[in-house]
């Protein structure tokens, strides 16, 4: 196999005296956490390990006996004690959370091995934003419904997870996850009835745009037209310069040689929960009915009873009022002064709101809660397509021998790096 030297950026950026996380760093303490990072950041950690020796005798004396001893399993250690501190903070803060969205996505890789791909949106109990982050991949024996749904059970069995938490399932539209009697979503309802599925939008938005286009005959002709130039023009580059002049000499735009006719734009979550900004101004236009909505929430709190915390309402509601009325009564306080802020635009986004629910969960106790749980929902399953291109990336023909658990490592590190958060050195 072939042995890929680090980066010389790399080998330059760690010198001795440099701060990592705020903490002055010693000569030794830099060397050791060089070897670290370049066992993570090079993807080439199996077959570094003698370059990562050079590097670190450039700041500490490495004796002979221990380069000799030292094997591929040196540096699988270093990844997984980096790995094992990621995996903590990730599992634990999704532990801490209220309510969560579980997104998953089948694929296979390039070894032609089914895997299932995790990912959760929750909110960090010390924070009011809401973010997305890698939970792990599960090698699958088969890609059908029981497989995939024992699969996701193991999966919260080894980390502890509490299922009942999870208020929305996010797949492709694929039969085998959302299938209305017998896929994962609908053997997963039977154990949390309150939680919701969601078949993507970006996948349901190529479904349409699909079936539409066959419908139109001149869409047709003009899919045709479109094979045909890029029949033509997309194998041969002086074919590719003359579409280039073509399209200078007619003051357009050259499109890239990418799928001719249609192209799936992924979304990032943030940008499909601003989609939901619309939703405010319908109070604007409502907020002088009183009982507009006490319906829903009375819907919203019996469906969403076994997650919510009711113990506030309760307490505080003793000789005064029952609890439903007490939480009607927190939505109609919490409703006119939403309607005032935006008409004051003191708030202008669905995120502003769910701002500002957080900051005053003591006065509207299990309002805020239902807000939250609406912030937790995930239109698209973008975030496992994401994970798929980094998948790809990692696990190249090159390196098809990669084991589960090294890979599943790779792809924690990679992606806890490339969201641009830092490793924890004092914890490794």
């Amino acid at each position: 196999m072939r042995v890929c030297s680090p980066p010389t950026s790399q080998l330059s950026d760690s010198k001795p005296g440099n701060k990592i996380n705020g903490h002055q760093l010693s000569r030794d303490r830099v060397g050791i956490d060089s070897h670290r990072q370049l066992g993570v950041q090079m993807n080439n950690s199996m077959h570094s390990v003698q370059h990562i020796h050079d590097h670190m005798a450039k700041y500490l004396q490495v004796p002979a006996s221990c380069i000799s001893r030292c094997s591929k399993n040196y540096v699988f250690e270093f990844l997984e004690s980096i790995n094992s501190v990621i995996h903590a903070e990730i599992m634990s803060e999704i532990r801490q959370s209220l309510f969560y969205t579980l997104i998953i996505d089948e694929s296979t890789d390039i070894s032609v091995s089914k895997i299932l791909t995790i990912y959760f949106k929750f909110r960090d109990a010390a924070s009011a934003v809401h973010k997305t982050v890698f939970g792990g991949i599960v090698k699958l024996t088969s890609c059908n419904a029981p497989a995939i749904t024992t699969a996701v059970k193991d999966f919260y069995t080894l980390n502890q997870l509490d299922m009942m938490k999870m208020v929305m399932f996010t797949s492709d539209g694929a039969s085998v996850t959302l299938g209305k009697n017998n896929g994962v979503a609908a053997r997963l309802k039977q154990s949390i009835p309150h939680s919701v599925e969601q078949h993507c939008v970006a996948h349901r938005e190529d479904l349409g745009i699909v079936d539409d286009w066959n419908k139109v005959p001149m869409i047709k002709e003009m899919e045709t037209l479109l094979r045909t130039i890029y029949t033509i023009f997309c194998r041969s580059s002086v074919r590719k310069g003359q579409f280039e002049e073509i399209a200078n000499v007619t003051e357009c735009e050259a499109v890239p040689y990418s799928y001719p006719y249609y192209v799936i734009i992924w979304k990032k979550g943030s940008q499909k929960m601003n989609s939901m900004n619309g939703l405010l101004s319908i109070l604007l236009h409502l907020h002088h009915s009183y009982e507009f909505g006490t319906e829903n929430i009375e819907k919203l709190v019996n469906k969403y009873r076994q997650i919510l915390v009711l113990g506030q309402a309760r307490s505080s509601g003793q000789n005064i009022m029952n609890e439903m009325e007490l939480i009607v009564s927190q939505y109609n306080d919490y409703k006119y002064l939403i309607v005032e802020k935006i008409e004051t635009k003191s708030l202008k986004t669905f995120q502003d709101m769910v701002t500002f629910s957080s900051q005053n969960a003591e006065r509207y106790s299990v309002v805020s809660q239902l807000v939250d749980i609406c912030a937790m929902f995930q239109a698209s399953s973008a975030d496992c397509e994401r994970g798929f291109s980094l998948m790809n990336n990692i696990k190249t023909k090159s390196r098809n021998g990669l084991k589960e658990n090294h890979f599943d490592m790779l792809m924690r590190i990679k992606s806890h790096l490339s969201s641009g958060k830092e490793v924890n050195l004092d914890k490794i």
